[in-house]
Order: structure tokens, then sequence, then C-alpha cells
């Protein structure tokens, strides 16, 4: 029973995600896109994160959805919150949450050719990640370890998409969904939000 409750409260998790990333990944961004703080803290945290100024809030460029799509959960301690999406066109959308140097909500731009590339690589890649949940008792999970953070990992090739969850505790799952979150994270230039001004040199 309790591992069939935890993979129905991760699946649940997945869908309130996927719902988040998909709003992110839109063609406009408003706070309405936001996970409420508080459904992202772990047991015994309390929400830190300012919501965004919906009147401040900027326009996609693009008009297509997001093609790849990133959020890291909390932990207990100090990890970085946040969700970031990557357009065809170089788009970037970045919603800081907690321990960011960037709360809320902004936009940037990458180049489109590396976001293709990047694209290329998840269509061989990530597609061969047999699972779409690493979570705790979950078949793929292996030996768990607590209070790590959360990734969530978004591919949309065409008109679908799929989301894949890692609780960074389970030693057993694949290591490229981490090296994809990374990669991710390095053409989205997200550092730049996160720590600040050259923290992606």
């Amino acid at each position: 029973m309790s591992r069939l409750r935890n993979a129905s409260m991760a699946m649940t998790r997945v869908v309130r995600v996927s719902l988040t990333l998909a709003c992110l990944a839109s063609a406009s961004l408003t706070t309405a896109c936001r996970t409420p703080a508080a459904e992202q803290q772990p047991a015994g945290e309390t929400a830190t994160a300012q919501p965004a100024d919906a009147s401040t809030s900027p326009q996609a460029t693009s008009t297509a959805p997001a093609v790849l799509m990133l959020e890291r959960g909390p932990c207990y301690g100090r990890c970085p919150v946040y969700a970031v999406a990557l357009f065809a066109d170089g788009s970037v959308h970045f919603d800081g949450r907690q321990h960011t140097q960037s709360l809320g909500i902004h936009k940037g731009a990458v180049p489109a050719n590396d976001v293709a590339a990047l694209t290329r690589r998840f269509q061989t890649e990530f597609s061969n990640i047999k699972d779409s949940l690493y979570v705790h008792e979950a078949p793929g999970c292996g030996q768990f370890m607590t209070d790590g953070p959360s990734i969530f990992l978004s591919f949309r090739d065409g008109t679908h998409t799929r989301t894949v969850r890692l609780d960074t505790g389970c030693t057993g799952a694949p290591p490229i969904i981490r090296q994809l979150a990374v990669a991710v994270d390095s053409i989205a230039r997200t550092p730049t939000w996160v720590v600040g001004p050259g923290g992606n040199r």
C-alpha cells in the first residue's frame, strides 16, 4: 500500500509540474503559470519565494511552444528552485522560485543552433530512458537517499511531450537524466539568474 500511495503521489506531482511547465512553455508568460510555492516545499519547510509581478512579466518572441523544459525542486536546504523553458528560436523563459538570485519570471535568448543541437541529442538519448518515474520505491530507483531535490525534465518532439521525474536520491536512476538536465541549464544559461551575472562563465 505504501508503494502504491507513493507512486500515486509522485504521478500527481508529475501532472501538476507538467501543467506548470506547459504554461511556462507557452507563447506568453503570466503569474498564473507559477506553481504555488507551498506546493513545492518538502515537509517542514517554509515557502519564501516571491510572486512575479504580472505587470512586468515578459512576452515571448516565439509563437510555438517550448521544446525543452526543466524544473528543479526544493531540498532540505538552500537548493535553487526554478523552472526554465527553451524554444526552438532560442527564446528562454526562466521562473525563479526560491534561493535564486533572480526571483519571478524572466526572459532571455540564446543561439537557436545551440537549442537545435540539444534537441537532436534529446531525440536519441531522452527517448532511451526506460521509465518516467524515478522516485522512492519505484522499480528503477535503486537505493534511496533522502533530502535531495527533484528534477522534472520535459521534451516536446512534434506534438508529443514526455516528462521524466527524477528524485536525485535514487542511486539507481540512469545518469543521463542528470546529464541532460545539466545540458539544458548550460544552453539556457540559467546560472545567470540562479547565481547572478557571470554565473555562466
